[in-house]
């Protein structure tokens, strides 16, 4: 699997393996982790599969470093303080990344989705483009030009190389609620997987 993820930031969420979660009465990840995410759960439990992530890269208009004491202040002091949870959180994510760091590019999301998602796929590996609660800020023309660049990627995708877009956004079909979504070539059908809180605290799975 090979991650990609626009509006990155300072690219936790591409650690997204090396953490541990409790989906329902299951645990996910990376034992031991130092980040353990345990969202209110409703619906039945996914899959338990351990993806085998081979790369991970992200871009940003304005990236930040979760390896620099001044950008890990900056991205702490967008939470509030009395919100303890999370910023405990952010700071086992921070231990995390000091280990595992991730470089996030400094571009426009999409001429770098153009540049990164490959229209020729490589056997035995899926390409994963991903966002949280960031394509709403694209301007138009960006959206739509992503939008283009995954159609013909998906063109050439096989069973064997496959392409995957997971989104969780404002949902369009559903009025102020955040859904997750996966569309998966090279069939091109769009799933609809959960609804979520966007900050993480609940996930209602509808994915029997």
């Amino acid at each position: 699997m090979r991650l990609y993820e626009v509006g990155a930031s300072s690219g936790l969420n591409l650690n997204l393996d090396r953490y541990a979660y409790r989906f329902g009465e299951d645990v996910f990840g990376a034992a031991g982790a130092a980040l353990f995410l345990t969202p209110e759960w409703e619906g039945s439990t996914p899959p338990n599969l351990t993806p085998r992530v081979v790369s991970r890269e992200g871009c940003d208009l304005s990236p930040l470093d979760a390896t620099s004491s001044k950008d890990r202040e900056r991205l702490l002091a967008y939470v509030w303080p009395d919100q303890v949870a999370r910023v405990k959180r952010l700071t086992s994510a921070f231990a995390i990344a000091a280990h595992h760091p991730v470089r996030i590019e400094r571009s426009d999301a999409a001429r770098w989705v153009e540049a990164k998602i490959a229209t020729t796929p490589a056997w035995g590996e899926q390409q994963v483009l991903f966002h949280s609660i960031a394509f709403q800020y694209f301007p138009k023309g960006g959206q739509d030009r992503i939008t283009a660049h995954m159609e013909r990627a998906g063109a050439s995708a096989t069973p064997d190389a496959p392409l995957a877009w997971l989104r969780f956004e404002v949902d369009p079909e559903l009025e102020k609620a955040f859904s997750l979504r996966l569309r998966l070539w090279p069939t091109g059908e769009d799933h609809l997987l959960a609804l979520g809180d966007p900050h993480g605290r609940w996930v209602k799975w509808l994915v029997v």
